[in-house]
């Protein structure tokens, strides 16, 4: 309901410190040290101390290999139990990136294609919905370019969505003429995130197959990358105290173990959990498919998914920015649920990828996250530096 602390996700944002980091900016090197040295537990426990973080977990990955990995903290405030690597992270919005890479399959597939659209799949919606969003693509929906709004709180169905026990298919199928009957105010062609567009392109994928995103997901990417801890929703059970960890609401000393997230139905746009090792092998497949290899979809559609649409800086799935560190272009996203929040970088020019997860949400979150990924990155240069890397 909507008085829910996790009643939205937050996504993409062009801003942020790495943004602004030109390379080795920042902390010195010999202050973090080196990757691989077996120091990264300390390195991020040091910040989230500082910062009061319940946990923090953080991995570089060099080629096709995690080179380190480490998580200081807490799965739970209150709680003593250790967070660890093998621990399930809610990843929010980063779920676009899959969903997106799930639509390049089906392309394949002969299944659907990008320039498919709305009323392609859904004739029945012809006198339902704004007439202005019939012939919106598949693309358009997973790039942000529909103009279709993100108010996904001001629909009837939000307010049972949280409680709705009615197959998840059909729960999507009569959110969507609510979606697509909303004024957004943005213009079609120009970027404007919405999580709504995510939920349509997901049930054009149920529609044309049958099968529930979930399972699709499930069958599609997380068996062929042997993502076997990934799932949705939040990680483990609501009636086991800490068994994996939580989300918490509020920063600092006043943030509380919450074990909630959106909505099932919004899926598509933001409810994967997943262990860190195991997400390496989606970020391992696109920084390979951006160097030209062939994977879950061949080069070409991996091309597809990388390149943003005209005029904006944003893909199928992923943010992309040109960077000095990364040598050139640089996938990246973020991600929450406002209890969690997850934050990846791949820079296919340098055959590197970061990710830096914790299990809370806000503004100052999203500031220490980036600054923890500064900290990974510089000791990656320093591992370069003396020979350890390239």
């Amino acid at each position: 309901m909507p008085g829910k602390p996790w009643k939205t996700t937050s996504g993409f944002a062009a801003a942020g410190l790495l943004f602004s980091l030109p390379g080795c900016s920042g902390t010195p090197a010999q202050e973090v040290g080196v990757a691989g040295d077996g120091n990264l537990q300390g390195a991020l426990e040091e910040i989230r101390a500082e910062h009061k973080l319940p946990a923090l977990a953080g991995m570089l990955i060099v080629g096709d290999e995690i080179v380190e990995i480490a998580v200081a903290g807490v799965r739970a405030k209150g709680d003593p139990t250790p967070a660890s690597v093998d621990d399930q992270w809610h990843i929010g919005s980063n779920t676009k990136a899959m969903t997106a890479t799930l639509a390049g399959i089906f392309v394949e597939k002969g299944l659907i294609e990008w320039s498919t659209t709305i009323e392609d799949v859904f004739p029945e919606l012809g006198g339902e919905i704004r007439p202005e969003f019939l012939d919106v693509r598949l693309d358009e929906l997973l790039s942000h370019t529909a103009g279709i709004s993100n108010n996904v709180g001001e629909t009837p169905f939000w307010q049972i969505a949280w409680e709705s026990d009615a197959p998840i298919i059909e729960q999507r199928d009569a959110w969507l003429p609510q979606l697509l009957s909303l004024e957004s105010g943005a213009e079609r062609g120009a970027y404007s995130y919405s999580n709504s567009g995510y939920v349509v392109a997901g049930a054009m994928l149920e529609r044309l197959t049958g099968d529930s995103w979930e399972t699709l997901m499930e069958r599609e990417l997380f068996l062929p990358l042997g993502m076997n801890g990934a799932g949705f929703g939040p990680p483990g059970d609501e009636e086991a105290s800490a068994d994996q960890p939580r989300g918490h609401q509020g920063e600092g000393n006043s943030a509380r173990p919450v074990y909630g997230d959106n909505p099932p139905a919004l899926g598509p746009a933001g409810t994967v959990h997943v262990p860190l090792p195991e997400h390496a092998q989606f970020l391992i497949a696109h920084m390979k498919g951006a160097q030209g290899v062939d994977g879950l979809v061949s080069a070409g559609t991996f091309e597809k998914l990388h390149t943003p649409f005209p005029e904006t800086s944003y893909a199928q799935g992923w943010g992309v920015a040109e960077r000095e560190w990364a040598r050139g272009a640089a996938l990246t996203h973020n991600g929450s649920n406002t209890l969690w929040y997850h934050t990846v970088w791949v820079a296919p020019m340098r055959d590197i990828a970061i990710a830096v997860a914790t299990n809370v949400a806000g503004n100052h979150t999203a500031e220490v996250v980036d600054g923890a990924v500064g900290m990974i990155l510089r000791r990656f240069e320093a591992s370069v530096g003396s020979g350890g890397g390239s």
